[in-house]
């Protein structure tokens, strides 16, 4: 393990970022060139995470350049934003550049596990893994670095939709990590103008809200974090995989959608396609009869303490 900045491992690094984003480019290109090529491809704005519970994530709809592009490397902002973007669907072409594209997918999927495995075998802490790749590309957004791109089954015949958004148990959480959660918020503004700087405000949720009267205790129930999800139906068995929902012949298969997956164009056949949905939060009923909310938007509640 490496314990200290090590300028030889950052170029190795860096070596590896290269040969990854050569082969995006390569697909990319591909795929560009190819007259079959077909896009259906939207884009949400980044989720901040620090509100457990977005209430509405609308969808809009991705040019064909958007939808080439979401296999790109993305950096911070000017602004600093680093949540990474997404933009995802489907991108069809015809068999010759699939086929191309499949071995190519393979190989830079291949490559950013052996560096992941590399990564943890050198380095022993997230925080050091993630101090080196930042040396050797700066502003990288690194979830962009670890996005496999995905190529849907030959037989693949329809496409859907999905959000994740499972909720998860209750967590205990401090006066102190409350004030800290929301000064990440950032500054409060109101009519275009700082009313109250990131440090005031958690400053103030702290004074508004005090320690938790006796026999109570603040917690947070968070949600597992919202990401839309891409759900495709295909005919190439598996000897691992059952049938879905017993139906001979059908299997489905779930991945995340942050990136465009590559599926074919047969002559004769189309590909059934099914637009995502706006994500919309429903509340959960019953909640606040065990517990009592006091910060909004964030899952923080107060409840009697479980001996």
């Amino acid at each position: 393990m490496v314990g200290i900045f090590s300028p030889e491992h950052v170029r190795r690094i860096r070596t590896s970022i290269d040969e990854i984003e050569a082969l995006r480019h390569e697909i990319q290109t591909t795929l560009a060139n190819d007259p079959k090529l077909i896009t259906q491809a939207y884009k949400i704005d980044p989720i901040h995470y620090a509100a457990q519970f977005p209430k509405h994530i609308p969808v809009d709809t991705a040019s064909k350049i958007e939808a080439l592009n979401s296999f790109n490397l993305q950096v911070t902002d000017t602004d600093g934003e680093r949540t990474p973007r997404r933009t995802f669907g489907v991108i069809q072409v015809g068999i010759a550049a699939y086929d191309k594209v499949t071995d190519l997918a393979d190989l830079h999927n291949n490559k950013i596990l052996q560096l992941k495995e590399w990564l943890s075998e050198n380095f022993e802490t997230s925080h050091s893994r993630s101090r080196h790749i930042h040396a050797a590309y700066p502003g990288i957004i690194i979830a962009t670095l670890y996005r496999h791109i995905k190529v849907a089954s030959d037989t693949c015949y329809s496409i859907s939709y999905d959000w994740n958004n499972n909720q998860r148990v209750p967590t205990k959480i401090s006066l102190e990590a409350i004030g800290t959660l929301v000064e990440s918020l950032g500054d409060v503004y109101e009519d275009g103008s700082v009313s109250l700087t990131a440090q005031e405000a958690g400053e103030q949720i702290m004074y508004q809200l005090g320690n938790a009267p006796a026999g109570y205790e603040y917690i947070q129930l968070k949600n597992s974090k919202v990401h839309p999800q891409q759900i495709y139906y295909h005919r190439t068995p598996n000897e691992n995989r059952k049938p879905y929902r017993g139906r001979e012949g059908v299997y489905r298969d779930t991945i995340k959608a942050n990136n465009c997956l590559i599926a074919p164009i047969h002559d004769g056949m189309s590909l059934k396609h099914h637009p995502p949905a706006d994500f919309r939060h429903k509340e959960k009923k019953g909640v606040s009869v065990h517990y009592k909310p006091v910060r909004e938007g964030l899952g923080i509640y107060l409840r009697k303490k479980i001996k």
